[in-house]
């Protein structure tokens, strides 16, 4: 998969509005029917591809050309202004090597075996946070916030 370099452009800038939460962005959806690869604009201002079908997606994740780290990270597109974590990461040469090293590492702690221990806490604290939606609704507060939040981080930090 081979595409030119982004030119300077008025690319839809990223994050997209999106109406409702639960919902793709109205703009995904129509760049999505416009093909499956679009260019965008980071939140800090760069050129970026936005890869919206499956098969491509699939393509990029599977080609070592794609990754957290780039070959001249003082040229790379920047995801934000942040101090830390705008750009790419670690050391291009590297990058395989460190992935196949935290895989390892990490997948012990997504074995099928451990997620299925882990769904009875995982459908309390979703009971739980379902609740809490429930009351701040009756508390005529927003529920977004309890629903992207809660139930997340209380089973990531599990």
């Amino acid at each position: 998969m081979t595409a030119p370099a982004p030119a300077p452009t008025s690319a839809p800038r990223l994050p997209f509005d999106r109406p409702n939460p639960l919902d793709l962005a109205p703009l995904l959806g129509r760049l999505r029917e416009q093909g499956p690869i679009a260019l965008v604009t980071t939140p800090a201002g760069d050129p970026a591809w936005l890869v919206t079908a499956y098969d491509e997606a699939r393509e990029v994740l599977g080609d070592r050309r794609f990754g957290k780290a780039h070959p001249a990270p003082e040229t790379a597109s920047k995801i934000s202004s942040a101090a830390i974590q705008s750009g790419p990461t670690g050391s291009f040469e590297d990058e395989e090597r460190e992935h196949a090293r935290m895989r390892k590492v990490l997948t012990p702690a997504f074995s099928a075996p451990r997620m299925r221990r882990l769904s009875g806490r995982i459908e309390e604290l979703t009971e739980r946070c379902l609740d809490e939606m429930e009351h701040a609704r009756a508390a005529t507060r927003t529920p977004r916030s309890t629903c992207t939040t809660c139930c997340p981080s209380r089973c990531r930090c599990r």
